[in-house]
């Protein structure tokens, strides 16, 4: 995934941005949420994996520690490594 290791997260990483980017930026984040939603509610464990890590990260969803864990157990229960 793109987004852990560009910083994408980080607002300082994105501070030279025009504001026109940063919102490209953060609805890019919310779409990728939303689809990794998807695929977890279809039972994807990497969906799973990765809706949790964006919950931990708050990454295009209000940050859920709760939640990021719930999920990460979830995938690993089911064979995520």
């Amino acid at each position: 995934m793109n987004h852990a290791s560009a910083g994408n997260n980080d607002p300082a990483a994105l501070a030279h941005l025009t504001p026109e980017a940063k919102e490209a930026a953060e609805k890019a984040k919310v779409l990728a949420a939303k689809y990794y939603l998807t695929s977890s509610e279809s039972g994807d464990i990497v969906g799973k994996h990765w809706l949790g890590v964006f919950y931990h990260e708050g990454f295009g969803v209000n940050k859920n520690v709760t939640k990021a864990i719930e999920l990460l157990e979830a995938a690993a229960k089911e064979g995520n490594g």
